[in-house]
């Protein structure tokens, strides 16, 4: 944060009493940079205290932040102006007291640390803020870059005091992706209230957060262009009433618009000066959570060009990093000149597309993009998406207000593009039919050009259509950056497979006359398959194998990675788990971790109420571009055939038949249509995408829940026990926005951009907005309860009102609409509605009472028994191996039966004993039999130290155990010298290591202890007593995935035989192995 001073996690703050004028003092203080400043002094503070101004609440937020601290890692302080709401006027706030961080021995030494890498330097910030290790202890090795982070991380260990608890880890491959790629890596922390704060302590906290990874080796489009070090992700606390401090409580202020003034000043931290520029709204109200998401961007700091006798650092390019205002970093996305009529909140939300995990793919030239208007529900020629509209439509026809946009959020691309496209994202020969994306200040969706067309006169066939719909604002369009210009993809269309249905659209499809014992069966035919598949996989590791393979995405979650993700010495994901034990043939556990798979099966669905349906999709929307689709028709084909197994159905398209179609989620009854499906060959470029019409007076679309076609996707539905009895109603007209007392932001960026600060308040405007107590999650929550009671069913006045309300809020950004609690309260009081209603039975599973509705019924009756009864029959069938294995206890007892005759191998293993001992308790005081990776604490180990963390602690002590310095031998010198640092590569020589792990296991082989401290060396006993093993590069081992079809006619060769099946007796005592999803 600004001047963040982190001690022991906190945000501390400079002492100072609230005192409007301070005297300054001369800048006689050295940063580190050779630069000095304007400074004030202030004298001791107390935390505001009730009836404290907010210029006062104000200036001592950003002065606390100036307290001295021997982890402030910045090297230079300004001043700031935080706004005083009441006046108008600002208020100077100061950076300097007589014991300030510069002025300690810590950060006289400080400024050597600049030599290492932005990673280096995160990474130990991060422990010594932890750890409260000072700077001035650690070992000067670490003022060096490095790139080894074993030995980094064991450098920092050992630095650290005695009885503290070590942070977490990051991720090997995320730090080695921070120096070559660090734009698929997040820099993130959390800053959050201290429970229970009082007058003399700090309220907020800071910690940054372990390197991780981007999902699917993403990045965004910000990253690209100036480097993933130069954003940092901070989630902040909710900042209602009710989540403040009791010491800020009692003071009468807008705490909000004050938190706001400073999140939007310079912080400093890390050797950087940061800007917060986005503030992400979190997806889900869950008001125990801290879910609110600020973007920081690095503007300036060590290491940046333009500032002498500094190491550079690289960016994404390759190139040092350069000074950019915050001003700059905005201007070069969305100009503000060019978007001068947009309003401000609208504009702020689309800074998302900035952020937006995206792969950058083929760079377009201005004359390659093809700007089009949209397909409207009067346009002459009727809406085909060709070229001779573009020139057609320009000038010569305005659609009616009354009409429609028909294609909205969709446009064509041409098929060369399409294939390039394709090859960047090394999708081979396989082009898919869709692409969802960003290029310039357009989002949407592109399909594949069905005609052939040659638009382009330089390059007939290589082009990109942007309509109307797909422009979100205006940039630089002709300057060809390769970065604005660049389509961003987001996801495309893949082959689909059966899509789940949700408790959502179960009582729409029951009042729409769909008899609700359909889906009561559904549900125990369904649940019994899939505990059936299980069973009959866990006959065989290969069968098993093949399960995990079809039902996870292990191979694409390793590809991402580059390696398998750990947790101590045993995989971290549970799908990985089971597969590490079928490849080393160690099949202790398989019934724990097979039985806790299906487990989470069962209960999401009691909890989420998903069906997995034989015959249905969920694919991407586009609007027809032919428009030879009659209104109430839909084409929708598939790459391969399409199979059900359990009703035999398997086609490569649908034909002339009923389906139906809804978008998640859904409120209204309208919300769910029957259409008729029908195959058009002029349509069949088009597979795993479900084509809409764009001929009648509405998209289809827009039925579904107020839909659009700029990636949603669709559910889909043949199942004809479902088709059959549904009957369509047309949607009801909505209410107009200001009949539920919404107001509208009509602020337009031209009314803020003639002022000097008018990019302040801009993001002001946006980040107040969007830090807004959410209404959607709590009017859904209302909604769904009110549809519970008898007396307002779904398709009631008053709840289809509420429904519409929804759809409002669901774009409430982008719109600027306002809708408060107090607006909701008003609301509820105008149509006689309570405050709080009885929260449904299967929400609250433990204590609510069951009714007679549907999902009750569904969840307590249908789905509890038959989980409990095909859990019974799995758990009574499996058997389970013992948690002995004579082969992992092999290399302990021949060195025990050697001691016999050697003392000095006697005292060792010894020695090692009552180190593994120690160990073992240290274990035990920590870690519940309930623990998994996902537990945040148990009440014996400190609080808010994550399981995780005991797991590398213990796996690190145990790596880092030697042999006894008092002993010595030739073998026992051999085997110190072979320990050193510990290496993660393959162990096979090291029999110190193995020697380690199998006396672990001899002596504490029940539980998961062995497993989470040693298993990698486990697993290579194992594999080496069984023979037959063949070492291979882990970065080509990701890619091999099982060949499933050969599994298949291995089963059917051996004729139904078990195939090296698991066989044993139940666990000794009983204990399972239980593990985080």
């Amino acid at each position: 944060m600004e001047n963040v001073v982190m001690t022991n996690m906190h945000i501390t703050y400079p002492t100072l009493r609230l005192e409007p004028n301070l005297p300054p003092l001369q800048a006689d203080v050295e940063d580190g940079l050779g630069e000095a400043e304007e400074i004030y002094s202030t004298p001791p503070s107390t935390p505001p205290e009730k009836g404290t101004s907010e210029a006062q609440i104000g200036t001592y937020l950003l002065k606390e932040e100036r307290k001295q601290s021997e982890d402030m890692l910045y090297l230079q302080e300004d001043t700031v102006k935080l706004p005083n709401p009441r006046s108008g006027e600002y208020t100077r706030t100061g950076g300097k007291n007589n014991n300030g961080p510069f002025s300690t021995e810590p950060f006289k030494a400080i400024s050597s640390f600049c030599n290492v890498g932005f990673r280096q330097l995160y990474e130990i910030s991060r422990f010594v803020t932890h750890t409260k290790t000072p700077f001035s202890s650690l070992p000067t090795s670490l003022k060096q870059d490095t790139n080894d982070y074993e030995q980094l991380w064991s450098t920092l260990v050992r630095s650290m005091p005695e009885g503290i608890v070590r942070p977490e880890r990051s991720s090997h491959v995320a730090w080695d992706r921070a120096k070559v790629k660090p734009e698929e890596v997040i820099f993130s922390g959390d800053l959050s209230f201290i429970d229970n704060a009082d007058k003399d302590k700090p309220f907020l906290q800071f910690k940054l957060k372990p390197l991780k990874l981007e999902s699917s080796n993403k990045s965004n489009r910000l990253w690209r262009k100036f480097g993933g070090d130069r954003l940092l992700r901070l989630v902040i606390p909710e900042l209602t009433s009710k989540h403040l401090p009791k010491c800020l409580e009692q003071n009468d202020i807008d705490f909000r618009k004050l938190f706001i003034a400073w999140l939007l000043a310079d912080h400093r931290f890390l050797g950087r000066t940061w800007r917060a520029f986005w503030l992400k709204r979190p997806k889900k109200k869950n008001p125990n959570q801290v879910t609110h998401q600020v973007y920081l961007f690095a503007v300036d700091g060590s290491g940046f060009s333009g500032r002498s006798g500094l190491r550079p650092s690289a960016s994404a390019l390759g190139q040092r990093h350069k000074p950019v205002t915050i001003q700059e970093l905005l201007e070069w996305f969305i100009p503000f000149e060019m978007n001068c009529e947009q309003p401000c909140l609208k504009l702020f939300a689309r800074l998302a597309q900035a952020v937006s995990d995206t792969t950058a793919t083929v760079f377009f030239k201005p004359n390659e993009i093809i700007r089009t208007s949209d397909a409207w529900s009067d346009s002459p020629n009727v809406r085909c998406l060709l070229t001779d509209r573009i020139s057609a439509d320009e000038g010569s026809f305005k659609h009616s207000e009354d009409a429609v946009r028909m294609n909205d959020g969709c446009a064509r691309i041409s098929r060369a593009a399409a294939k390039a496209i394709s090859n960047k994202l090394g999708l081979g020969g396989s082009t898919p039919s869709i692409f969802q994306g960003r290029i310039a200040g357009a989002k949407g969706i592109w399909m594949i050009d069905s005609t052939g067309e040659t638009i382009n006169s330089i390059n007939p066939d290589f082009w990109i259509e942007i309509t109307e719909s797909q422009s979100k604002f205006e940039c630089y369009s002709n300057n060809p950056d390769c970065f604005m210009l660049t389509l961003d993809v987001n996801k495309y269309s893949t082959p689909l497979k059966p899509a789940k249905l949700n408790y959502q659209l179960i009582p729409i499809l029951i009042n729409r006359g769909v008899p609700s014992q359909v889906f009561e069966k559904l549900i125990e035919k369904d649940l019994t398959t899939r505990v059936q598949e299980l069973e009959d996989a866990t006959s065989s590791p290969f069968l098993l194998r093949k399960w995990i393979q079809e039902r996870f995405s292990v191979t694409s979650q390793r590809r991402s990675h580059g390696s398998v993700e750990m947790i101590g010495g045993m995989p971290d994901l549970l799908a990985e788990k089971i597969i590490w034990f079928i490849e080393v043939r160690k099949k202790i556990t398989s019934k724990d971790y097979c039985s806790l798979a299906i487990r989470k099966y069962c209960s999401d669905l009691e909890d989420r109420m998903k069906i997995e349906l034989g015959r249905s999709a969920s694919p991407y929307m586009i609007a027809d571009p032919l428009a030879i689709l009659e209104e109430g028709e839909v084409h929708l084909g598939f790459s391969s055939a399409f199979t059900d197994e359990k009703s035999g159905f398997s086609e490569t398209f649908l034909n002339k038949i009923d389906i139906l179609v809804a978008r998640n989620p859904a409120y209204l009854p309208s919300d769910i249509q029957k259409v008729r499906a029908v195959f058009k060959l002029e349509l069949s470029v088009y597979k795993d995408v479900i084509v809409f019409p764009s001929k009648g007076s509405c998209a289809l679309a827009d039925k579904l829940s107020g839909g659009d076609y700029d990636g949603d996707t669709a559910w889909v539905c043949w199942d004809p026990d479902l088709v059959k009895p549904f009957i369509n109603v047309e949607p009801h007209p909505h209410p107009n926005p200001e009949s539920y007392g919404m107001e509208k932001d009509v602020t337009k960026v031209s009314d803020i951009v003639g002022e000097s600060n008018h990019i302040s308040l801009f993001l002001e405007k946006g980040f107040s907005f969007n830090l807004e107590n959410q209404m959607l999650g709590i009017c859904t929550n209302f909604h769904e309860s009110l549809c519970y009671s008898s007396q307002h069913p779904i398709d009631s006045p008053l709840t289809k009102n509420i429904g519409s309300l929804l759809g409002y809020l669901v774009d409430s950004a982008k719109a600027g609409l306002i809708f408060t609690e107090k607006m909701w309260q008003e609301y509820r009081a105008a149509h006689g509605l309570q405050k709080d209603l009885q929260k449904p039975a299967y929400k609250d599973k433990e204590k609510g009472r069951p009714t007679d509705h549907i999902i009750d019924r569904l969840v307590f009756n249908v789905a509890k028994g038959v989980s409990e009864k095909t859990l019974g029959k799995f758990w009574k069938n499996f058997k389970v191996s013992p948690c002995w294995d004579g082969d992992l206890a092999a290399v302990a007892n021949t060195e025990c039966d050697r001691s016999k005759n050697d003392a000095t191998l006697m005292k060792t293993l010894t020695y090692l004993r009552e180190e593994l001992k120690d160990l073992h308790r240290l274990w035990q005081r920590n870690v519940s039999r309930q623990d998994d990776s996902f537990s945040p604490m148990v009440s014996s180990r400190p609080a808010n130290t994550p399981f995780r963390v005991v797991v590398e602690q213990c796996r690190d002590r145990f790596l880092n155990m030697q042999p006894s310095e008092s002993v010595t031998s030739d073998i026992v010198s051999r085997w110190r010298s072979k320990n050193g640092v510990y290496n993660s590569a393959c162990l096979y020589n090291n029999d110190w290591a193995l020697l380690k792990a199998s006396t672990l296991f001899k002596h504490y082989h029940r539980g998961k202890f062995p497993w989470y401290v040693c298993g990698k060396e486990l697993g290579e006993l194992k594999l080496l007593a069984r023979g037959g093993v063949r070492t291979m590069a882990e970065d080509l081992w990701i890619h091999y995935r099982l060949d499933t079809k050969a599994v298949k006619k291995l089963e059917e060769k051996e004729g139904g035989v078990r195939i090296g099946g698991f066989d044993g007796t139940d666990d000794e005592d009983g204990e399972e192995y239980e593990v985080g999803d």
